[in-house]
């Protein structure tokens, strides 16, 4: 894996649990929001997001930095931020990613409008594939299948069965990626992102709520955070209930009341936090 540069939040950029519940008691529900039925003009390389009223400007800079998005800028109307988009997918997998939020009203582009160009920076390592194996594949099957691919195995992530692979010389990311994804015996796979971990102060952490653990249910989503990464963050910003966690950072998470179990896995694999997020029964 490439290595990880945390990142020290400092000042305005740490989350003040006071902008989502002053009091620090529930708080009543706050008036539905405005929507507008022409949407606003939105470049390209941006998303635009309108938050419920109770978001506060530090918490939207929070989300800004957990999300490795490229800085929040207030936008014309209440509560309306501009997001340039981050470097682990495309405007439309970041308008679905707000789209689900619990604390997000209305999002621009809606979701689905069709792809979007990818940040002409590379974000990945060149010529390494992560990919994990279905849980019924055997390591006979694996081994014959990489090697018809001419693949070198680097390493395996411990804990989560993901292998680091070489690609082999003249063969791309994005063309092994697809022949990856098309055998019925992976379940994944996707570019190894370079990730940088953003980080609160020590003295920050005890005011980030930790949910309590729920009983596991159908449908949540197992995700392996990289080293130093916050599972009560991550929980947070994405609006989501732990359900379970361990010491080496495997956590499970319910999907939000406003996503499916595949879309939490898909929009918790853009947060630079996370290594991998799979589905589970």
């Amino acid at each position: 894996m490439a290595p990880l540069r945390p990142i020290l939040l400092f000042g305005a950029c740490a989350f003040v649990l006071a902008t989502l519940l002053p009091s620090g008691k529930a708080q009543a529900a706050p008036a539905k929001p405005r929507v507008d039925a022409n949407p606003p003009a939105v470049a390209a390389d941006q998303v635009l997001v309108r938050f419920n009223p109770d978001v506060g400007p530090y918490f939207v800079k929070t989300v800004d930095i957990m999300l490795g998005l490229k800085g929040a800028q207030p936008a014309e109307g209440a509560y309306t931020w501009r997001f340039g988009i981050g470097e682990r997918g495309t405007r439309d997998d970041y308008a679905t990613l707000f789209a689900t939020l619990p604390y997000v009203a209305q999002v621009w582009p809606a979701p689905g409008g069709g792809t979007s160009p990818r940040p002409s920076e590379r974000s990945y390592v060149e010529g390494e594939l992560l990919v994990k194996f279905k849980r019924s594949v055997s390591q006979a099957q694996i081994d014959a299948f990489n090697a018809r691919q001419g693949v070198t195995v680097l390493d395996k992530i411990s804990g989560i069965e993901v292998w680091r692979l070489k690609l082999p010389s003249g063969k791309t990311v994005e063309a092994m990626q697809k022949v990856y994804e098309a055998s019925g015996l992976v379940e994944y796979a996707e570019p190894n992102h370079k990730v940088s971990v953003p980080l609160l102060p020590d003295m920050m952490m005890p005011a980030i709520p930790e949910p309590a653990p729920q009983a596991a249910g159908t449908g949540s989503v197992e995700v392996q955070l990289a080293p130093g990464a916050s599972a009560a963050l991550v929980s947070l910003v994405y609006g989501t209930p732990i359900l379970s966690q361990t010491p080496e950072g495997c956590v499970r998470l319910a999907p939000t009341p406003k996503s499916s179990a595949d879309t939490a896995a898909r929009i918790l694999r853009l947060c630079p936090s996370v290594l991998s997020a799979t589905v589970t029964s």
